[in-house]
């Protein structure tokens, strides 16, 4: 697993928060629908994840299962069709590939383009995270409770368009997160859906 693709499991994971226009009518909307999970202390949920890449003649399909806590853990774990986790732990980060038996660690501490992004995973569950949003993201919000929100996010950063354009993503009242479509800036877009999402299920 290179370093785009760990960067790109990483802003997977951190567009599980929520996201609406720069305009202040909006910024309240964004507080409102935060505040509706703020006491998510941790998401696990399983998915699939559907990649349409101008590599492949036919999509690429991965199913697997992620767990996140505001207390500095995170697994993305791909089941199959080849197995692979991507784990956070404090200031360590590691990929594993169990059958081909490939490991990677990486230091947080040194490595800063790394850092950025794992640092802004854990604001799904942390006070800071309208603050984080509205600075890293422009961002633009459709739908309501009723339907659910559409929510479209573009980085701010030049380095990170460098690998995500945008990422639009669904969520909804009970289920917390539905769907995340991420388009690259290569012209590759992946799409996963999330089911059996579990809100402060426990450490994993």
């Amino acid at each position: 697993m290179g370093s785009k693709t760990v960067i790109t499991h990483s802003l997977i994971t951190f567009s599980l928060l929520f996201s609406v226009t720069g305009m202040k009518e909006n910024e309240r909307t964004l507080e409102v629908i935060y505040s509706r999970f703020a006491t998510i202390k941790s998401v696990a949920a399983d998915f699939v994840e559907k990649k349409k890449s101008r590599a492949f003649s036919t999509p690429q399909i991965q199913k697997g299962r992620f767990f996140s806590s505001r207390d500095g853990k995170l697994k993305w774990e791909i089941l199959e069709p080849i197995r692979s986790t991507f784990t956070v732990s404090g200031n360590t980060a590691m990929v594993l590939y169990p059958d081909l038996r490939y490991e990677k660690i990486y230091d947080l501490a040194t490595d800063t383009s790394l850092s950025e992004v794992v640092k802004n995973i854990f604001a799904i569950v942390s006070a800071s995270a309208v603050d984080v949003i509205k600075k890293n993201y422009r961002y633009h919000l459709e739908g309501n409770w009723g339907k659910g929100w559409k929510v479209t996010l573009v980085p701010r950063r030049k380095a990170v368009r460098k690998v995500i354009e945008k990422i639009v993503l669904t969520i909804t009242d009970k289920e917390f997160i539905k769907t995340i479509e991420i388009s690259e800036e290569g012209g590759d877009i992946t799409l996963i859906r999330f089911a059996n999402v579990k809100l402060n299920p426990g450490s994993k």
